[in-house]
């Protein structure tokens, strides 16, 4: 497999191949950290050398495609959950490398809560605390947005419910008046198979272990995030939560509960339908990420700020109702 530092040709093995296959040019390398750069003399090695290299480079695209699949859903989730946010923060605490969220009190029936972004600082803490105990809503909210993304290249999607090895950065919310809360819960992620049977964990709520990216080899996702006691691993068909979580029993639920709920069924709506209205401008999502680099990165502003802008103006008439009587399943 051509190494991203190698200037090999991939087909007379010279040194100071400088001509890139642009088709798989980039790809990650699922066997380092590397990216794949497969380098050539000239024309005339790429072309004696295609019918050799045509499946892995298909293979490399395919895996191309899948880890920007995975990068673009986390960004829409991060944007989704800063503008429909549903905890009351308001103090932030690092103590021991743990991320403590000190929450305020529920009383006054509001259901949503601006994002905290003036107590966290870092980066990596914003993500820690967009993602807190939301892996489900992750998989729920935007199953339009991944079946989009997944369709042609992914033929095998299973929703995996897994038991998480402890953080690499703990985290709690601190409640006023009842025990702490953690996540040492089961964890909701997508288990994807490529055509040529790679297989990728798609998990975009890592960043509350303290993992921050949001595909990983299969084999790699099991040996070290997830437990090696008892029953680890359960699956479900794709699609299974979101059918709950926009389903009239989950969001009948009374009271602040299901305010919430129902809520964020309202903003995932939103969410699919700029993404609607944004492929019907032109640029499909699928041809997005089949894009060149440069192109690739300015579609995806494009998309994010369309998704964000929707959901900002939703937001704003939304504010009316933010009270748990505003909402009903």
């Amino acid at each position: 497999m051509p190494s991203s530092d190698s200037k090999t040709c991939a087909f007379c093995s010279k040194d100071g191949a400088s001509r890139l296959c642009v088709g798989c040019n980039g790809a990650p390398d699922p066997t380092s950290t590397g990216l794949i750069k497969t380098l050539y003399c000239d024309a005339f090695c790429q072309k004696a050398h295609w019918n050799t290299h045509k499946i892995a480079c298909k293979a490399h695209r395919a895996r191309r495609i899948l880890y920007r699949l995975g990068e673009t859903a986390q960004m829409a989730f991060y944007i989704f959950r800063e503008n429909a946010y549903d905890q009351n923060i308001e103090r932030v605490e690092i103590k021991e490398n743990s991320l403590l969220l000190h929450e305020g009190y529920y009383d006054d029936g509001r259901i949503l809560f601006p994002f905290p972004h003036h107590l966290l600082r870092d980066e990596q803490d914003k993500q820690a605390a967009l993602t807190f105990l939301t892996c489900g809503d992750a998989i729920a909210h935007m199953h339009e947005l991944f079946s989009i993304m997944l369709k042609g290249t992914c033929p095998d999607v299973v929703e995996v419910l897994v038991r998480p090895q402890p953080p690499k950065r703990p985290m709690q919310t601190v409640r006023p008046d009842g025990p702490n809360r953690g996540n040492d819960c089961p964890h909701v992620i997508l288990m994807v198979t490529l055509k040529d049977g790679e297989m990728y964990a798609v998990d975009v709520t890592g960043a509350q272990y303290g993992y921050y990216d949001s595909v990983y080899p299969w084999d790699q996702y099991l040996q070290t995030r997830v437990q090696t006691s008892g029953q680890e691993v359960s699956f479900r068909s794709f699609g299974s939560l979101k059918t709950k979580y926009h389903g009239a029993v989950w969001c009948a639920t009374p009271g602040y509960k299901g305010a919430v709920r129902t809520a964020h069924r309202e903003f995932a709506t939103t969410f699919d339908r700029a993404v609607d209205e944004w492929q019907g401008k032109g640029v499909k999502v699928v041809e997005m990420l089949r894009m060149g680099a440069e192109a690739f990165v300015r579609a995806r502003g494009e998309l994010m700020g369309c998704v964000a802008g929707a959901l900002q103006e939703f937001k704003r008439g939304f504010d009316g109702r933010n009270m748990v009587g505003g909402f009903s399943g």
